[in-house]
């Protein structure tokens, strides 16, 4: 799905379990709260997903069901 072009990111969303999608919407730093940094990195971070929202959201699915995050780099099949 996140290499195919006929496929958008709803179909992506879709794909999140509720415990991913309720991280998602908790860790992502584009809140109203301001939690995580300034407006600024707000906006930007709300700009980048905008622009880029199925990959991010293939890359969040990505590194959570992959194990990813027990590195500091992505880890690919190369």
């Amino acid at each position: 799905m996140c290499g195919d072009v006929t496929k958008d990111s709803k179909a992506i969303w879709r794909k999140y379990s509720k415990e991913e999608l309720d991280w998602f919407k908790r860790a992502y730093p584009n809140d109203e709260a301001d939690n995580f940094a300034s407006a600024d990195f707000r906006e930007s971070a709300n700009t980048a997903f905008e622009l880029n929202k199925k990959e991010m959201l293939c890359m969040t699915l990505f590194t959570i069901d992959d194990n990813c995050v027990d590195s500091m780099y992505i880890k690919t099949s190369l």
